[in-house]
C-alpha cells in the first residue's frame, strides 16, 4: 500500500521527531506542521539540562513575544522543533508571563544535555 499526501494546498511541511514511537522502537513519527517561525535563538537568553527536560529562558524581547503566543493559543499544539527535527509537541493550556518554556520527556539526561550545550552555544553574544 502506498500512502500519499497533498501538502502543497496547505503550506504543511513534514519532519521527523527525534523519538521512536512504536512499541518496538523501531520507527520515529512524522508531524505535519504549518511552518511559523513563532520564536527564533535570538529570543533565547540560556538554557539549562534539568535531568530529562530542558528548561529555555527567553531575554525581555523574547519572553514578551512567548507571553502573546501562548495567551493567544491557549488549547492549540506547538511543535519545538530544532535542526529540523521534533523534540516536543505541548499543549498550550495558559498565557506563559514567566517567559520560560520547557522540553520535557526526552529519552536521557545526555540528550537534554546535548540540546541545551547546543542551543546556548548558538545564542548570539
Amino acid at each position: 500500500m502506498v500512502l500519499q499526501i497533498d501538502l502543497s494546498e496547505q503550506n504543511t511541511k513534514l519532519v521527523k521527531t527525534i523519538y521512536l514511537v512504536d512499541k518496538e522502537q523501531k520507527y520515529y513519527g512524522l508531524v505535519g506542521i504549518r511552518p511559523s517561525n513563532v520564536m527564533n535563538i535570538a529570543s533565547i537568553k540560556e538554557t539549562k539540562a534539568n535531568g530529562t527536560n530542558v528548561e529555555i529562558y527567553f531575554n525581555l524581547d523574547g519572553a514578551k513575544k512567548w507571553a502573546d503566543f501562548t495567551k493567544q493559543n491557549i488549547g492549540k499544539s506547538i511543535a519545538i522543533i530544532i535542526d529540523d527535527q521534533v523534540y516536543a509537541i505541548p499543549l498550550i493550556n495558559g498565557e506563559i508571563k514567566q517567559g520560560i518554556a520547557w522540553i520535557t520527556g526526552l529519552n536521557n539526561e545526555t540528550i537534554a544535555k546535548n540540546i541545551s550545550e547546543s542551543l546556548n552555544m548558538s545564542i548570539p553574544k
